[in-house]
């Protein structure tokens, strides 16, 4: 079942110089499918650089959305896609030349409803925070790859993900999008697919406060999933990490194994942070040494 065509949605929030690498990337790529990209930001210096690769392309549009939050600016675009497939990234990441292509093929197959791309870290992996960033996209890509495998649930990237536009015309905005959407669809006994074909390069945090700053805050917002799903099969917890998403026979140096044991200290504890304080509310923020 072929699907016709594609929207690629960039959301952005104050990446003036990375937005264009995001548009580069997604405009080169190899694939007969037709889609058209659509970039959404509320900072007008973001709005400035997307405007600037509008001007040359018909198939680019952009957005201002309201600042609240990346959520928020998504519930607020649906109304107007209108293609088959919506394709979610963001503006200080980019994706392959096959990525489109990829996603686009897997959807041919009747039972998904919604697929992941594969994440690949750009930082160095011979430095503390770039073996992080390799040894937890690793153990996600094996995670995902033994889940669809066996058919079971996986969730999916928030990095690059795509799902059946019909299946969502809204979703709570007080979880992650990545999180809550694969579970709706899930719920509807549609597939969620994983294309590692479908690559996103990402740069991860590189100081121990920007690590542990996204680290909670995505703990957090998966610890609100039980609100809408109370028995929710979650991916991404400790458990889950410390058992298969730390692939640690991968660690032959003695520094790299050191590294894992402070990689898994280092996640417990984001673990225990995000069980305290505030719940996860949709919102900006700025994780300056990832861009």
């Amino acid at each position: 079942m072929r699907q016709n065509n594609a929207t690629l949605l960039i959301t952005s929030f104050h990446e003036p110089d990375t937005i264009g690498r995001a548009i580069e990337h997604a405009q080169n790529q190899k694939t007969d499918y037709d889609y058209d990209i659509l970039i959404s930001a509320p900072d007008s210096e973001t709005l400035a650089i997307a405007e600037s690769y509008a001007l040359l392309s018909d198939n680019i549009k952009l957005f201002k959305d309201e600042g609240k939050g990346k959520s928020k600016a998504i519930n607020d675009l649906l109304p107007k896609i209108t293609s088959d497939i919506l394709i979610l990234t963001d503006g200080d990441v980019y994706i392959n030349d096959n990525a489109v292509e990829s996603i686009m093929k897997a959807f041919e197959n009747p039972e998904i409803g919604c697929v992941s791309g594969k994440v690949v870290p750009t930082n160095d992996p011979t430095t503390r925070y770039g073996y992080f960033a390799h040894t937890l996209a690793m153990g996600a890509d094996l995670e995902r790859q033994r889940r669809y495998k066996k058919g079971l649930f996986l969730e999916t990237s928030g990095y690059l993900f795509a799902y059946r536009t019909i299946l969502i015309s809204s979703f709570p905005t007080d979880v992650a999008e990545d999180a809550i959407i694969p579970l709706i669809i899930n719920d509807l006994d549609w597939r969620i697919g994983y294309v590692p074909k479908a690559i996103v390069w990402v740069k991860y945090p590189e100081t121990i406060d920007d690590f542990v700053k996204q680290k909670v805050r995505t703990a957090k917002a998966h610890a609100n999933l039980t609100k809408y799903f109370p028995n929710a099969n979650k991916m991404k917890s400790f458990s889950n990490e410390a058992l298969r998403g730390l692939p640690m026979v991968l660690g032959k140096m003695f520094m790299e194994i050191g590294w894992t044991f402070q990689l898994m200290f280092l996640r417990l504890r984001i673990w225990m942070f995000a069980r305290k304080g505030n719940q996860y509310k949709d919102g900006w923020e700025v994780i300056y040494s990832s861009k």
